[in-house]
C-alpha cells in the first residue's frame, strides 16, 4: 500500500519525523510501514535504516533491528549509534 504513494508528498525527514512522533506516543507497530516505505524510497538514507532499525528493536524484532543498524553502519560508518547499538545485540 504505502508503495503506491507518490515519493513528492513528503521528505525522507518529513517521514522519520512522523514515524518518530508514533513511535513517542507507543504506536511504533504503525511506524513500520512508515519506516520500511522510507528505507525503499531512501535506501542510501543511514538516518531512515537507524530509524527502522530502532523501531524494530522496541518491538522486541532483534535480528531486524541488527540487520537495519548494519546498514545504516554500512552507510555512515561514523555513526557511533549505529556501531554501539551492533555491539549490545550482538
Amino acid at each position: 500500500m504505502m508503495k503506491a504513494q507518490d515519493p513528492g508528498l513528503a521528505s525522507q525527514r518529513e517521514v522519520n519525523t512522523a514515524a518518530y512522533t508514533l513511535m513517542e506516543l507507543g504506536h511504533t507497530r504503525a511506524a513500520l510501514p512508515l519506516l520500511e516505505w522510507n528505507v525503499d524510497r531512501s535506501p542510501r538514507s543511514s538516518n531512515a535504516h537507524a530509524t527502522l532499525a530502532e523501531a524494530h528493536y522496541l518491538l522486541g524484532n532483534r535480528r531486524r533491528a541488527v540487520a537495519s543498524y548494519r546498514r545504516a553502519h554500512r552507510l555512515n560508518p561514523k555513526s557511533a549509534t549505529a556501531r554501539r547499538m551492533i555491539e549490545l545485540l550482538r
